[in-house]
């Protein structure tokens, strides 16, 4: 039931019909708050992030751009959407020429329509003070062992300090 209901609302945030929308992760909340605004170039690199980094359901991608406006309002990673996406070591993506691949359409129009909801206020509940993520393919990574899992979206575990 948790989960129909979460599909639900993913649905009315997006407009769209349950055949056309991947299913969010069970348990996951959707709420709204104020907009964000960006330039086309920030905008861009949001997109890229968000279409490297969550290749499964909305949910991850709204995720992934969560968690990359929480690491841009610490000022730790950077001061604009892209530095903090280029930071050193933090994106996977970043690391190759993931870049300059084809897009594949329907990928990145996923990856823009999280972005738009992102930017137009949507969010998870449980992320707001989350800044780190992996793989779920991933074990025993050294650093997430002083963190609190917040939820596993889309192949990801979400963390936030204990």
């Amino acid at each position: 039931m948790k989960y129909l209901l979460a599909c639900i609302m993913l649905c009315l945030i997006t407009d769209t019909t349950v055949a056309a929308t991947p299913l969010p992760s069970k348990g996951v909340i959707f709420y709204s708050i104020s907009t964000e605004s960006v330039s086309k170039k920030e905008f861009d690199c949001l997109v890229k992030n968000i279409y490297h980094e969550a290749q499964v359901t909305l949910a991850a991608g709204l995720s992934v751009a969560q968690i990359t406006f929480n690491r841009l309002k610490t000022g730790k990673w950077g001061k604009s959407v892209c530095s903090v996406v280029y930071a050193p070591n933090q994106f996977s993506w970043t690391l190759t020429s993931a870049d300059r691949l084809k897009k594949e359409k329907v990928r990145w129009e996923n990856a823009v329509k999280a972005a738009k909801l992102f930017l137009s206020g949507k969010r998870i509940k449980g992320l707001e003070q989350s800044l780190y993520y992996h793989s779920t393919r991933l074990r025993n990574v050294s650093w997430s062992k002083k963190l609190k899992t917040a939820h596993v979206i889309g192949g990801h575990v979400f963390y936030i300090n204990s």
